[in-house]
């Protein structure tokens, strides 16, 4: 059963870990390097507890949620699940509901994925997120 619970301040070091060990690789494709103590610092700035769930599968943390939302936009930042709990739906699963709540709500979903990472990308666009713009290292991705 996956379930998600708040973050609090104590989840910092596991919300880091998560990032490091599901993003390094994307951030070395496309910087060349992953600078500890930049990430961090970076952490460190940008740790907000309340924006951010921990996702769960009987009770055990296995990946981070985080969102925020305004009157038109449910903004995804972060849907990160550690490798060995990944392909098995989860993402799916968490992204589908949160698809059900923007419809609810009569919002879109907004999000940003590498371009180093097809894997999530086509995840997204099975699920019907569309490229509405893209920079140097992102495409940024919506949902009507």
């Amino acid at each position: 059963m996956i379930t998600l619970r708040p973050c609090i301040l104590e989840d910092s070091l596991f919300y880091y870990n998560v990032k490091k060990i599901t993003l390094k690789q994307y951030v070395e494709q496309t910087w060349g390097v992953w600078d500890e103590r930049y990430q961090r610092e970076r952490h460190k700035k940008n740790f907000i507890p309340e924006n951010t769930q921990i996702i769960q599968i009987k009770g055990l943390d296995i990946g981070i949620l985080v969102s925020e939302e305004n009157s038109e936009t449910m903004m995804i930042h972060n849907i990160e699940i550690l490798p060995e709990y990944q392909n098995q739906g989860i993402g799916s699963h968490l992204l589908n509901k949160i698809i059900q709540e923007a419809i609810e709500r009569d919002k879109y979903i907004s999000l940003q994925v590498f371009k180093t990472n097809p894997k999530a990308r086509n995840l997204y666009q099975r699920l019907g997120f569309f490229v509405e713009a893209e920079n140097e290292t992102h495409f940024k991705m919506r949902y009507l």
